[in-house]
């Protein structure tokens, strides 16, 4: 058995080899690459998608939490150096200062702000208000209890309650960018 080695036949199988080696991905391979790589952008939309709405709910919640602090140091000043509560709604609270000038808060919820008007010069303290509302108690604690009694009318009052909710929409829903404020202020003057 005599096999003859022919030079063609050797060459051939090398340039078989060659073209092999040159040729690109198959069909079967491409839609694999495709596929996965799809994939990875899906998931990586997903992510950056994910980031970018808590980023925004950080910084919302940040400005809403400022916003309402300086609305309450405001209130807070203005009640503690008031003399007296001339009325008071749930929405809107009229104090008198000393010289007989008087400070107005006005809560419209349509607009969703909280209003400061004094001597005729209204500023905005509070904007993306869900809702504020202001109560009048009587110093003297119910016994056992934090709580005060309420006054039958304005002229009696001396602490002001006053609660509010302040949020902002991320692309249509509220997300964790909610600001609550509560407090209780005692007018110093009375």
């Amino acid at each position: 058995m005599f096999t003859s080695l022919s030079p063609f036949r050797s060459s051939a199988s090398v340039n078989t080899r060659k073209v092999r080696s040159r040729r690109g991905f198959t069909l079967v391979e491409m839609m694999m690459c495709i596929a996965i790589g799809g994939m990875i952008a899906a998931a990586l939309g997903s992510f950056s998608i994910f980031i970018a709405r808590n980023f925004s709910g950080i910084a919302n919640y940040s400005d809403l939490d400022s916003a309402s602090r300086n609305a309450l140091d405001t209130l807070s000043t203005d009640i503690r150096q008031s003399e007296s509560v001339v009325s008071c709604t749930k929405t809107k609270l009229v104090l008198q200062e000393a010289g007989g000038a008087s400070i107005t808060y006005l809560f419209r919820s349509g607009e969703g702000t909280l209003t400061r008007t004094k001597a005729g010069t209204t500023q905005t303290l509070l904007r993306d208000c869900e809702s504020l509302t202001f109560n009048l108690f009587q110093r003297n604690p119910v016994a056992g209890t934090y709580d005060q009694y309420p006054t039958a009318d304005a002229s009696t009052a001396k602490l002001v309650s006053m609660s509010w909710v302040c949020a902002r929409r991320i692309l249509g829903q509220i997300r964790n960018s909610e600001s609550i404020q509560t407090a209780k202020v005692v007018i110093r003057k009375q």
